[in-house]
């Protein structure tokens, strides 16, 4: 029996290239003739695996020859990224606006929006083009940046597919945002117009008490990309870092975890943490469980303590 290791498969569907069969002989003879004149010894290959490597070299350079597009180039980020980033894109609307930097050009090609955050798809022409973006909309309200995925040329080009969270669940709607370099020196703004799609948010103000560490649920909200849980820690050293691990379910049905599971801490209250889960739904409606199975916190040396739970709270969104 054959398997395939899950990023072979990624790998395999990233740079799958179908060549006829004229330039496929042409390249291995080519391939052969150069591996010859060389004269140095090499191991041996199987027969497949050589014709695999082959064809990969050949399909780069055939990528390289025919110019392959930006958009190609996205899409194959949004396979690598978690399925609600994934989603994102595939719900992305074009904007295609380009601004020219010191440094390069950058264009932010698509985006998309919905109740617990914004998506947006960038692509530079230098890695120096911008090392940040600050998010805001029409209001002055700051989005968090909430990380992304990316994927660098050998010419320096990058594209990439980033999040930012909503600072409070967004009504269905239209929504005017406004983006700027991190950097206060750099001079440009990008302003456009994404449609949010709905999602359901529940306040639940659920207290779970275990270890002496106590855990309250504020705000429960599932869009179409996202589950988003903010959640109150107390009992623990403030003069560590923690983080709150664990996974939500949904109708008792699997762990959505794996998707994308992580924390973010309130700038202002590092106690206080939004944890996503970079995968939501259409139908959101049904029982959904946050189960916190520990929290495990940092010093400044780097030390780690963990304090097991587990903490799980039950909502009903209808």
């Amino acid at each position: 029996m054959t398997t395939i290791d899950p990023l072979e498969a990624r790998l395999e569907h990233l740079f799958a290239v179908d060549m006829p069969a004229a330039v496929v002989d042409r390249t291995e003879a080519r391939m052969k003739a150069a591996s010859v004149s060389r004269r140095r010894p090499a191991r041996r290959m199987a027969p497949m695996l050589r014709r695999s490597l082959v064809l990969a070299v050949a399909a780069t350079l055939i990528l390289a020859a025919a110019s392959v597009g930006v958009l190609t180039l996205y899409e194959r980020v949004a396979h690598i990224a978690w399925a609600g980033d994934r989603l994102a894109w595939e719900r992305s609307v074009e904007l295609d606006l380009t601004v020219e930097t010191d440094a390069g050009t950058m264009t932010l090609a698509r985006g998309y929006a919905d109740s617990n955050r914004v998506v947006l798809a960038f692509g530079v022409s230098d890695a120096d083009v911008v090392r940040g973006r600050d998010l805001r909309d029409a209001q002055g309200r700051t989005y968090v940046p909430a990380g992304g995925w990316g994927y660098s040329e050998v010419s320096g080009e990058e594209v990439m597919l980033e999040s930012w969270l909503a600072p409070e669940p967004l009504p269905p709607g239209a929504l005017d945002l406004t983006l700027t370099p991190h950097e206060a020196q750099a001079a440009w703004s990008l302003t456009f117009t994404l449609s949010v799609e709905a999602g359901v948010t529940l306040e639940p103000r659920q207290v779970i008490r275990d270890e002496g560490v106590s855990i309250e649920l504020e705000r429960f909200t599932v869009s179409p990309t996202a589950v988003i849980a903010e959640v109150q820690l107390s009992g623990l050293d403030v003069e560590k870092s923690w983080v709150a691990i664990g996974r939500v379910t949904h109708d008792g049905v699997g762990s959505i975890a794996d998707d994308g599971m992580n924390s973010i801490e309130d700038a202002d209250d590092p106690m206080h943490q939004t944890i996503i889960v970079s995968r939501g739904s259409d139908d959101p409606h049904g029982e959904w469980t946050l189960r916190i199975d520990e929290v495990v916190g940092f010093d400044a040396n780097g030390d780690q303590i963990r304090i097991a739970g587990p903490w799980e709270f039950s909502v009903t969104l209808p």
